[in-house]
């Protein structure tokens, strides 16, 4: 009896052994898994320096006018002084470029199916139209005006000069435009019905495109025979129309150019002109 009692004590004690063996196996393993996170390093930054942006290069403007700017005189008439008298009744106009062509030695030709205004016109002026040959063709150019009819070169193949007449509503009339540069252009402002073209110099601080809407209204209206076009990004207007009327729009776009104030300013005083 008291060696069943010894073996059960031993058994209770053996079984403590193991359940505090057992207890503190499991607190190692608890505290093992608890886990340490790395601290967190804030780096600060440096405040980005802040610089000043650049102040703007003044903008150059043109001056004007340009040192190559010249306004030409038209050559001198030369030849022989011819004196035109109006006959009674006014002068026929087949007599009258007869008359031109003998003079001068240039060829005139016109239509006369497609221009029968031509076979019937007279001319008639009063006094005594005294006028060189060289300029023969202007004074009939300038009769031939009053009928609106022009008078254009032509291609004749070979020596001498050629013209051909045309009512001014007939288009080939634009096939015998001629070049003048901009600085004759003012030197053909009295020579009625001679068609041209050129291109005007636009000054920088000037808008092209609100310059040719302002001269648009100058050109001559009849069978769209005036043009004028700006050129992008260009610095010039490309005009085509009759010397007259050609030649006043430069004197327009001559008088913007030198009034010309920069864009964003306040206003000025224009210089004083320089003619």
């Amino acid at each position: 009896m008291r060696s069943k009692s010894m073996k059960a004590g031993a058994v209770s004690a053996l079984a403590v052994l193991v359940l505090a063996g057992c207890a503190g196996h499991r607190g190692e393993v608890a505290e093992n898994d608890v886990t340490h996170e790395e601290p967190v390093v804030v780096t600060k930054l440096a405040p980005r320096p802040v610089t000043a942006a650049a102040p703007a290069a003044p903008i150059e403007w043109e001056a004007w006018p340009p040192a190559d700017a010249v306004n030409l005189p038209r050559e001198a008439p030369t030849g022989e002084m011819i004196e035109l008298k109006s006959p009674p009744g006014g002068m026929p106009f087949l007599e009258l470029a007869a008359l031109v062509s003998e003079k001068t030695g240039a060829v005139i030709a016109y239509d006369p199916v497609g221009n029968q205004k031509l076979r019937t016109t007279r001319f008639e002026w009063a006094g005594t139209w005294r006028v060189q040959t060289s300029r023969l063709i202007d004074a009939l150019r300038s009769i031939l005006a009053t009928s609106n009819q022009v008078i254009m070169p032509m291609s004749l193949g070979g020596d001498g000069a050629g013209y051909m007449i045309y009512d001014q509503n007939n288009p080939l009339m634009k096939m015998g435009v001629e070049w003048v540069p901009e600085s004759r252009v003012l030197g053909y402002e009295h020579a009625d019905g001679k068609y041209i073209v050129t291109v005007l110099r636009v000054r920088d601080m000037v808008d092209t495109v609100r310059l040719r809407q302002a001269l648009t209204s100058q050109t001559t209206q009849i069978a769209s025979i005036g043009r004028i076009q700006d050129v992008p990004g260009g610095r010039g207007i490309v005009v085509s129309d009759f010397a007259p009327v050609v030649a006043a729009m430069k004197r327009i776009v001559d008088e913007v150019n030198r009034t010309a104030v920069p864009p964003g300013a306040p206003g000025g005083v224009p210089p004083t002109p320089t003619r």
